[in-house]
Formats: structure tokens, sequence, C-alpha cells
């Protein structure tokens, strides 16, 4: 597949290396020289110098031939207007990267469809998500979810006193009794297992479990005794990662503070965000952190 990456950040660059190991044909386009010769001195791929919203360059990165368009620079308005470009060329699939809310939220005066962009990608909101859903889910060190959110991969830490300690595959599933439960994985030290009905999970072990949404809240307590709750939360920085997670957990946990060492910025933070306690100071203060009643964290961000 010919793809067009535009913005050769840490994003991009990691796109185009991806994409490139696969077999694509890849062009990259910058405006910055040194990250375009460090890309092309490591990969086999087209690097285009230039303003990457101007249609002229697009096409030096062959645009025209190409199936496929990801637009990753540091600027929303930039990526927005690759992907209209692209659209009217005739490019199949269009990705843009937006992280302004206001362009693509429920609220937004923009439709992406009718700019021509296939996917808006915000690693910001994605994040967030991420965090969000493991707070839900305590006793997991990682989730993640599959088809549209029907499925969901857990990662649990096997401790001594969980139920599925010294247990089989075959025990396992006769405690579980659930038919969308899958263990996919047993880490132990630096083996990894694909487990089979003899195989045993044992204390100190790591797993990667496969189940629907539905049957989440099953699975938990089958593989983690008495999951911790979240109650209080610290979050260390307001940038927009640290404001938009306190703005999506605040409702649902006891205590969020969010601690930040710029004034101006910590009072920003503080109007936009009721439910939160914003402390003005640095998160390696230990009186700050004894504030923010760091003795009863929960979680620390």
């Amino acid at each position: 597949m010919n793809i067009v990456v535009v913005g050769a950040g840490v994003v991009g660059q990691s796109l185009a290396e991806q994409l490139s190991v696969e077999g694509h044909r890849i062009s990259i386009v910058d405006r910055d020289r040194s990250k375009l010769r460090a890309i092309g001195e490591k990969l086999d791929v087209l690097c285009v110098r230039g303003n990457a919203s101007t249609p002229s360059v697009l096409k030096r990165a062959g645009i025209e031939m190409a199936q496929m368009v990801i637009a990753v620079t540091d600027l929303d308005e930039v990526n927005l207007v690759v992907g209209m470009v692209a659209d009217r060329l005739g490019v199949k699939h269009t990705i843009a990267r937006v992280r302004n809310p206001e362009y693509f939220g429920e609220s937004a005066t923009l439709s992406m469809e009718k700019l021509g962009i296939d996917q808006v990608i915000d690693p910001a909101r994605t994040i967030v998500d991420a965090m969000v859903r493991t707070i839900e889910n305590p006793g997991t060190y990682h989730l993640a979810t599959l088809a549209g959110g029907q499925m969901v991969i857990l990662g649990f830490n096997i401790a001594k006193d969980s139920p599925a300690a010294g247990l089989t595959m075959a025990e396992l599933r006769d405690i579980g009794n659930i038919e969308s439960f899958l263990v996919l994985d047993i880490n132990r030290g630096d083996q990894v297992i694909v487990p089979r009905g003899p195989d045993t999970i044992e204390p100190g072990d790591s797993v990667h479990v496969l189940c629907s949404a539905r049957t989440l809240k099953l699975v938990t307590p089958i593989l983690h005794a008495e999951p911790p709750a979240v109650e209080v939360v610290i979050i260390a920085g307001a940038s927009r990662i640290g404001v938009q997670l306190a703005e999506a957990i605040q409702a649902r946990v006891g205590r969020v503070v969010l601690i930040e060492p710029d004034p101006s910025i910590a009072e920003e933070a503080a109007e936009r965000l009721r439910g939160t306690l914003v402390l003005n100071g640095s998160p390696t203060d230990l009186d700050v952190l004894e504030e923010a009643s760091l003795d009863r964290c929960d979680l620390f961000c």
C-alpha cells in the first residue's frame, strides 16, 4: 500500500518505521530538514520537505497514488487541511490527529465526515480512556477493548491469595463456568506460556485474559481476591491529559487532587475542575503531597 505520513515527530517517525517494516511504500512530509535527514538515513522511505498543507508538496510526496494519508503534525489545523486535500485528490483512507475536542466532540460545528476525514485520533483522550477503564476495574494492570468494546483483554498479577493460584486451566474453567473466558498467556519470569488444560497458574505469575464485556465483572474476582476500590487519586501536572483525566474521574471516585507548579495554569485548572482539589506546588514537595493525602492515595498519576 502507498501511504503518506504527514509530520515527522515521534508519532510520525514511529508510524513510518512500523509501516515500512510491514512492507508498505511510505512517504513522509515535514518542514524540518534535520528530522527528515535522520529518518532517511534509517529507513527506506521517501522524505519530502515542505508545508504539508500545500497541495503541490503533497503531490511531490505521491499523494495521487496513495491509498492512505495519516496526518500527525503538532497542529490540528494542518492535519485537518491535509485530510481535506487528500480526500479531494481521491485518497481512499484519511486519518488525522486532532487534539482539540471542539473540532470533533459532540458539540463540534465541524463534521469530520463532510471534511473527508475517515478517522480522528486523539492520543490524550485514548490515554485518559485507558486509565479510566483501569480505575473502573481495580485489580487489573492492563485493559484493552476489541470488537467495538464487545470483548476485553485484561492483565492480572496473581497474588498468593488469588482464587486462581494453584489451579489448572481445566479447574479454572470449571470454577468460572463462563463461555467467553480464555487465558491467553501466563508470564512466569522470563517464560511466556500459552496455557493448556493441565497448566497451572502460580502466585507471582502475570496473566492476560480474554472475556466478553458482559462477563467482565464476573472474571475479576476469580483472578484477584477482593480488588481494592480506587477512592483517592493524585494527579501530578495540569497538562491536557492531567486535566482531562481529573474531569473524567472526579465524579467517580471519592477524592481527586491535581498538583500543578505553575500558578496561572493551576488557577485555570481550578476554574475548570469544580470537583477536583487543585494545589499549586511541586509534586515532589513532601508538604504538598501530605496536603494531597498521599498517605491515603490509591492511584498516583
